[in-house]
């Protein structure tokens, strides 16, 4: 089984559909598992920063209503992708560091990062619906990254960090 997953993972198509399915959960199971799996796991930009966990008790988002529910001012640029690209980023940025790993050590941990990666991707397509992936910032150097979905009980979940480009 890991084989499969090893080569589902060093495919450079990635997609949150084309992997394994794992457990389904309720809303709470899935707040503590996301806050498990997320564990170690890092957005690298210019700084690196964890990937946390995000629950709204609404059941629509959209970029006016995200601004809203994180404090933004409403004129901040918001751009709005499908949530596989999220994924695609975090994938490229772990197997960049495998290739670029001088010591047997640190790439073994990339690769279990990566894995881990891929089996966060499975968790959240298997028990949210409506994924999708807002860079809340646009041109401003402090970007805040939101991978969000609807929880099996219709309230917005998923994962936020924060990107670092100047």
């Amino acid at each position: 089984m890991s084989s499969i997953l090893l080569s589902i993972i060093f495919t450079d198509k990635m997609s949150l559909t084309d992997s394994f399915q794992p457990e389904r959960f309720s809303e709470q199971q899935l707040l503590e598992k996301l806050k498990e799996s997320t564990e170690g796991i890092l957005w690298s930009s210019e700084s690196d920063y964890p990937l946390e966990v995000v629950f709204w008790e609404t059941s629509t988002i959209s970029p006016e209503k995200l601004l809203q529910l994180t404090n933004k001012p409403p004129d901040t640029v918001v751009t709005v992708q499908e949530g596989d690209k999220f994924f695609a980023k975090l994938f490229r940025q772990y197997k960049q560091y495998i290739s670029e790993s001088s010591d047997e050590e640190s790439e073994k941990e990339y690769k279990s990062c990566l894995v881990k990666c891929q089996k966060l991707a499975d968790l959240l397509k298997a028990n949210l619906t409506d994924i999708q992936y807002f860079d809340v910032g646009g041109n401003q150097s402090e970007i805040h990254l939101y991978l969000i979905g609807k929880s099996p009980s219709g309230n917005i979940l998923g994962l936020s960090t924060i990107g670092i480009y100047t």
